[in-house]
């Protein structure tokens, strides 16, 4: 049985405001990014690749 698969909603512009900005799309920076979200903070990750 395999993992769920979600819809990433991704974009170029940055939103005016965020609780929470993490920088880097490695494993800590996508782990941090996604408990913030599921603590109910509006979170922006930025990836440069």
């Amino acid at each position: 049985m395999s993992a769920p698969r979600l819809a990433v909603v991704t974009s170029t512009i940055l939103p005016k405001d965020a609780d929470c900005v993490v920088i880097g799309g490695g494993i800590v920076g996508v782990c941090a990014a996604w408990w913030l979200a599921r603590e109910g903070q509006n979170v922006v990750l930025v990836e440069k690749g």
